[in-house]
């Protein structure tokens, strides 16, 4: 399915596709995410988004990335599957003062009801408290106002991102 998930969540989503009721670890798809955003640094930034921008949501300012899956999508729902988003945190506008990192995954199977986002909110070091990976209401609650399939970054420019 895609490079770098665990076996147990690519099972998972075979069985669930195939009807059965099944409960994703989302620890171990947190993980995997945590692997896959290193080096996000040499992504692309969203048309609008380059360098680090002032920010009313998370923290003060942000800097956000797109992994080439959703470097090719307009904004236009639904976004691929694979599509990756990093948005790092930032105390001040010269991206010292790293808070951490707020990540959107687009994952087929994963929770169909709110878009199929794997949502994470991570310290720098890719912890998280529990209850911030997964379908977090939060993330959901905000970013389903979006026309571009629960994004604020694709197919829209910064206004307080």
């Amino acid at each position: 399915m895609f490079a770098g998930l665990r076996a147990g969540f690519t099972a998972a989503v075979a069985l669930g596709l195939a009807g059965c009721e099944v409960e994703v670890d989302d620890a171990a798809v947190a993980d995997d995410l945590w692997a896959a955003i290193q080096g996000h640094e040499a992504w692309s930034q969203p048309p609008g988004w380059e360098g680090i921008v002032a920010s009313n949501s998370h923290t003060q300012f942000v800097r956000v990335f797109q992994n080439d899956v959703a470097e090719g999508w307009d904004g236009t729902p639904p976004a691929p599957y694979g599509t990756m988003m990093v948005k790092e945190g930032y105390n001040d506008q010269d991206g010292a003062d790293l808070v951490g990192y707020t990540v959107m995954w687009k994952l087929e199977g994963y929770n169909e009801d709110q878009g199929d986002w794997f949502w994470a909110e991570l310290y720098p070091d890719g912890s998280y408290d529990f209850g911030d990976v997964g379908a977090v209401q939060t993330c959901i609650a905000c970013h389903a106002a979006s026309a571009h399939d629960y994004s604020m970054a694709i197919g829209s420019l910064p206004d307080g991102a």
